[in-house]
């Protein structure tokens, strides 16, 4: 990512209440908020199918026992992921509101170092979770039925395609953290302000107030609009249940 347009995104801050950050050993639970008691139930879609462990195996065959053994680990390892990527979101969706904040310094080097133990978390799991994902397509080999091999590289295919989203989620949260870390450096240098907007890269002074809020939508205020978040997060899921949909079609 551009780090022009990262400092962009930090500099158009919304003041808001103070939130708490969740720890690295949180669960994803502690960072969801609770349902108003007068909420009313809206219609939702019905929900994807989840990623989870095979319980048991059916059918006791090389390519049954090869298969449940690696799909259980990359679910396991990849659910583990959607929880530190949860995390992340969060923690990106605080840095609008902790940038206006009269102790912002205190409160984005505690972003920054949330940020830094659930991105140091990913890239621990990702290798692994790449063996993994190796493994089972490689489980294919070990079946004669025709419709069983392909079913398990379609489940290696998509959960694949998960990973190679939860690691440009990475990749885009590592360019966030050293603009962070940037900023701290050069605090009384770096324009980080709305006096400075960002146009192609390059910074060009303005006549706004520095107080002032920013005057684009909301949205565009949250730097995880500009990382796509919820649109990789999207596809993260679409690939999870995919890959959940074709594993229990090879009825092992």
């Amino acid at each position: 990512m551009n780090p022009a347009l990262l400092v962009l995104v930090i500099a158009l801050i919304v003041p808001n209440p103070p939130e708490a950050a969740p720890t690295p050993d949180a669960s994803p639970a502690a960072v969801t908020p609770l349902a108003s008691p007068a909420a009313k139930p809206v219609p939702s879609a019905t929900p994807k199918e989840q990623l989870k462990e095979i319980g048991r195996v059916k059918a006791v065959t090389s390519f049954c026992k090869a298969f449940v053994t690696h799909f259980n680990t990359s679910a396991q390892l990849m659910v583990s992921n959607d929880g530190q990527i949860s995390f992340v979101d969060f923690i990106l969706g605080k840095l609008k509101k902790d940038f206006e904040a009269s102790d912002r310094e205190s409160r984005l080097y505690d972003d920054r170092v949330n940020l830094i133990a659930y991105v140091k978390r990913l890239q621990e799991q990702m290798p692994k979770l790449q063996e993994a994902i190796n493994q089972l397509r490689r489980s294919a080999e070990l079946t004669s039925d025709a419709d069983q091999a392909k079913e398990a590289r379609e489940v290696a295919a998509q959960l694949q395609k998960s990973l190679d989203k939860e690691k440009q989620i990475t990749t885009d949260t590592l360019g966030v953290i050293h603009t962070m870390i940037d900023q701290a450096t050069h605090a009384s240098t770096a324009p980080t302000s709305l006096a400075y907007p960002v146009e192609l890269g390059v910074f060009t002074p303005a006549t706004s107030s520095a107080d002032l809020p920013s005057r684009n939508p909301a949205n565009a205020d949250d730097i995880r609009s500009y990382l796509e978040m919820d649109r990789q997060r999207d596809r993260i899921g679409d690939a999870e249940s995919d890959a959940m949909v074709h594993a229990d079609l090879i009825g092992c």
